[in-house]
């Protein structure tokens, strides 16, 4: 009964409307014209936010110099790469990092460890970004099926995204 009506409560409490700006599809085209067939995250969030998502503050560091001046707080640094999907394998992500000095040595690592997994790959910096509240990690992405047209994609994200593959696909729309 009081997990019943904790959930009740949860349910019935009214909804928190978040004022946004109206969705920019000139914007969201423009960078999507701008961009390759694989954007990186650097490239893939301004897209969302052209359409009224809220996306986290980003630098997109070039040195590691860089990346020290935009270290405050707890931050997550990632190589940014067409050539690179699954950055953690190649070692190119940085969690936790606080302070200059701690990111000046993790965007080097993370370069070096990249470039050692992928010696070609297109390296176009690191991004920084404060660290995420915990919670739940979902993967979500859209492919055009030759068939099916637009489809949906779903699931648990993070690390284990590939690992657990608990993913579904819907066509759109939803």
């Amino acid at each position: 009964m009081a997990r019943y009506r904790a959930f009740r409560e949860r349910f019935l409490k009214p909804e928190v409307v978040i004022d946004r700006p109206a969705p920019d599809r000139a914007v969201a085209a423009r960078l999507l014209e701008d961009a390759g067939p694989v954007l990186c995250e650097y490239e893939a969030l301004p897209v969302l936010g052209a359409y009224g998502i809220a996306v986290p503050p980003l630098h997109l560091a070039t040195s590691a110099t860089e990346a020290a001046r935009h270290a405050d707080g707890p931050m997550a640094l990632k190589v940014q790469s067409p050539d690179l999907p699954h950055k953690s394998d190649a070692g190119g992500v940085a969690l936790g990092i606080e302070g200059g000095s701690a990111a000046r040595d993790a965007y080097e690592q993370i370069v070096a460890s990249a470039l050692a997994h992928a010696p070609a790959a297109d390296i176009r910096g690191v991004l920084v970004q404060p660290m995420a509240k915990p919670g739940v990690e979902m993967i979500l992405g859209i492919v055009r099926d030759e068939t099916y047209g637009p489809m949906v994609m779903a699931g648990l994200g993070g690390v284990l995204a590939e690992l657990i593959g608990d993913v579904v696909f819907a066509p759109l729309p939803l």
